[in-house]
């Protein structure tokens, strides 16, 4: 990948309201798969730590706050 490398300078939250799909895929394969969710990744410690916060499309209706 080209973005193995990528600099995060200050901690950030990125929300793409086009994703409904969240896959953790390791060796082995895909490890989790969820459905109808929205994602939001949030950097912390200067790019260290990646969160990534997943809710229910369905219990949250189609808009985002």
């Amino acid at each position: 990948m080209s973005n193995s490398n990528m600099k995060v300078s200050a901690d950030r939250r990125i929300r793409d309201k086009t994703i409904n799909r969240f896959e953790v895929i390791d060796e082995t394969g895909r490890v989790i798969v969820r459905h109808g969710v929205s994602v939001e990744l949030n950097y912390q410690d200067d790019g260290k730590t990646l969160k990534v916060f997943l809710k229910d499309i369905k219990l949250r209706g189609h808009h985002e706050s």
